[in-house]
């Protein structure tokens, strides 16, 4: 283990918070063979029944539940442009299953554990007299694995990053205009386009001038709200 490793810690699940996996995926990674020798002790050693019995069954299904906790400074904005960058970087790491294949190896023969798919026999399906052609079957367990695994779960991934945070990210683009960023470094004319769209859904609350104000109201205070 690298001393790197060493101050890599694991965490226990909160379950009333919602928040990133990557950190506790890196501890997982990095202490993975800690835990496995944490498990195989409590089996062997422990003086309590439930303890032995609780150690086999998690060091059989691997069930390790972690949790990171969420900043307090995140903004609205900078979620949105971060969970647009995760999906680029998904959708991009969909389509490198050699390189993940190599990792994933390099980790398994790190671990101990099995780096050859498992091969099964395919089923024969009876072919009908009348049947023009017969569905395409992966008998390689390595494509099969890419096709119902990797690119099925990456899938599941984006599209779900990609629904559930919808309203997050109209949310964002609705006032754009207010926000700090934005009246930091966009330009004159980005800064009105924003205001408008932000005119437009609420005509009933914002005056038509909103956007000559706002512009007028940076112009005045960009020396305060830059410090």
């Amino acid at each position: 283990m690298t001393p790197e490793s060493r101050t890599i810690t694991l965490k226990r699940l909160c379950p009333t918070r919602w928040s990133s996996r990557h950190d506790a995926l890196v501890a997982l990674r990095h202490r993975y063979g800690d835990i496995i020798k944490a498990l195989v002790k409590i089996s062997l050693t422990s003086d309590k029944k439930d303890e032995r019995n609780e150690a086999n069954q998690d060091f059989g299904k691997h069930k390790l539940c972690f949790t990171v906790t969420a900043s307090k400074r995140a903004d609205i904005l900078k979620a949105s442009t971060l969970l647009q960058n995760a999906i680029s970087v998904l959708v991009e790491y969909r389509g490198q299953f050699d390189e993940a294949k190599s990792a994933t190896l390099a980790l398994a023969t790190k671990w101990g554990s099995q780096t050859q798919f498992e091969t099964t026999r395919a089923r024969k399906v009876k072919r009908h007299f009348d049947e023009l052609s017969e569905d395409s079957r992966l008998t390689d367990a390595e494509s099969n694995f890419r096709v119902t695994v990797f690119n099925a779960c990456l899938d599941i991934i984006i599209q779900q990053l990609s629904q559930r945070f919808t309203s997050l990210n109209a949310t964002v683009n609705m006032f754009e205009a207010i926000h700090p960023n934005t009246l930091l470094q966009a330009k004159d004319e980005d800064l009105h386009q924003a205001a408008q769209r932000l005119i437009e859904h609420y005509s009933r609350d914002i005056a038509a001038s909103f956007p000559g104000q706002l512009l007028s109201f940076r112009t005045c205070f960009r020396d305060q709200y830059k410090n």
